[in-house]
């Protein structure tokens, strides 16, 4: 596990080992695994540069991003340590969960393209939690993060032990010498960039009396409370002539109703919507079940149905469903801010062209 006090300064807002996952020879050695980068060109009509081949280790990271404060002697009071809590699952999670679904997928009837994924309940929660690490530590996401949690705005996490002593004092004293060049890079102001590290303090920092992070129970409350439902998609493919699944430069898609986009590996992504059962929406879907079961829809119709889904999460599994994977991949171009990375040299649902030929 990182400790708090270190002398590492290139710090990534996505993890090496998601790279990995999203790279045509995942079993490389750890310095030498690549993928395939395209630069945006026109998001619109979503065009794309020709593919550069890029070692993950350089990508996707920058110079103190994390870091509080910089000591004398080089340490930093980096809070990558508190990453590693979800990080360090990651491999194990994401290899037992495709195993899983791939084998669900050999054992079901030839040919299906839907199924039922209820059992990857945890999975799915797990993965909500560590792509929404990915949204609120990505930089290119500053403003849009300090939007979305305007009412949480400089609130400091109250921690126990000479860990967060070091931390607090090192937010009291604010000597962010290297603050000037992450500001410039990523056009934020150094008020901002100040909140947002208090912000991802707030999601991550855990202790001895603090045994799990307040992301972990803010993500339980989405799924248990009763007036959501959660409706999930997990995009599958066997098929490696579909194309692969983007990863966005900006780490994970998040809408501000809290809808997610994730990828999970090159041949798998995630979508997740929590959805309020009084609604619209909710009322819509109630309808069209009624008429697809015969059945006239009324008001005790409509209760019932949001009896039953309340704090409700239905999953369908996909499998090499190209519409699915063609929005994903648009949504993904559309939410990044410079890069979509593949292990593909083709996209579905974009065009890869040359630079000169637009």
């Amino acid at each position: 596990m990182t400790e708090l006090m270190n002398k590492t300064s290139n710090q990534h807002f996505i993890s090496q080992t998601e790279f990995r996952w999203n790279s045509a020879v995942p079993d490389a050695p750890h310095g030498s695994i690549k993928i395939n980068r395209f630069r945006l060109i026109n998001k619109r009509d979503y065009k794309l540069s020709q593919p550069e081949r890029k070692r993950v280790k350089g990508l996707s990271c920058g110079d103190d991003l994390f870091t509080i404060a910089i000591m004398d002697d080089g340490k930093r009071v980096n809070m990558e340590k508190f990453f590693g809590y979800f990080e360090e699952q990651y491999n194990n999670r994401a290899s037992n969960f495709l195993s899983a679904i791939k084998n669900k997928i050999d054992d079901s009837v030839a040919g299906v393209d839907k199924i039922d994924g209820s059992e990857f309940y945890s999975d799915v929660k797990f993965f909500q939690k560590m792509k929404f690490l990915n949204f609120i530590r990505n930089p290119h996401n500053i403003c849009q993060a300090l939007k979305m949690f305007d009412f949480a705005k400089d609130f400091i996490v109250h921690g126990q032990g000479g860990e967060f002593k070091l931390i607090f004092n090192a937010l009291v004293k604010n000597e962010k010498k290297h603050r000037d060049f992450i500001c410039k890079t990523y056009k934020v102001s150094e008020s901002d960039f100040d909140s947002w590290i208090k912000l991802i303090l707030l999601f991550v920092y855990h202790d001895e009396n603090m045994k799990n992070p307040v992301l972990d129970g803010m993500m339980e409350e989405f799924f248990k409370a009763k007036e959501l439902y959660t409706a999930v998609i997990i995009g599958y493919y066997l098929d490696e002539s579909k194309g692969a699944v983007l990863i966005p430069d900006v780490g994970s898609v998040v809408y501000s109703d809290m809808t997610y986009k994730f990828n999970v590996s090159k041949n798998c992504f995630i979508a997740l919507e929590h959805n309020l059962i009084d609604s619209e929406y909710s009322r819509d879907i109630a309808r069209n079940a009624s008429e697809r079961m015969g059945l006239k829809f009324t008001e005790d119709v409509y209760k019932e149905f949001k009896r039953l889904m309340a704090g409700h999460m239905s999953i369908s599994i996909y499998v090499d469903n190209e519409e699915l994977l063609r929005g994903y991949n648009r949504g993904c171009i559309e939410a990044s801010a410079e890069f979509v990375y593949s292990c593909s040299t083709t996209i579905h649902g974009a065009d890869v062209v040359r630079e000169g030929s637009i």
